[in-house]
């Protein structure tokens, strides 16, 4: 009868074992599938904020846009919804906030000009 009950003892501890092993492997692939998801939308959100590509500068001169980083004369400017990289055509520094107007490209940047109020 021991020998018996030792035996179903051992058989329950056998089917615990792979049980615990498939909650560890499930939370192991769940914390790996929220470290590819992470990794991806800070991949994501990296290229959206680069350097953006020449034809599609081109479309934006004459387009009005919000300085997001001063220009000193070079920083950040909101266009249509995206962020470029710019500079003053006057070499002046412009302050967050302001509103530019988008003169040219040139060597990745967009080139731009302060709007004055009246404008």
């Amino acid at each position: 009868m021991t020998h018996l009950v030792t035996d179903l003892e051992a058989a329950s501890h056998h089917e615990e074992l792979p049980q615990f092993l498939c909650w560890v492997i499930n939370v192991a692939l769940f914390l790996l599938f929220i470290v590819i998801a992470v990794a991806l939308v800070a991949t994501l959100v990296h290229l959206s904020r680069r350097q953006k590509r020449n034809p599609t500068a081109m479309i934006l001169i004459t387009a009005i846009g919000t300085v997001d980083q001063s220009l000193t004369p070079v920083g950040s400017i909101l266009v249509q919804g995206e962020l470029w990289s710019a500079r003053s055509t006057s070499g002046e520094t412009i302050g967050s906030g302001s509103q530019v107007k988008v003169e040219s490209y040139r060597d990745g940047l967009l080139l731009v000009k302060l709007l004055l109020p009246d404008s």
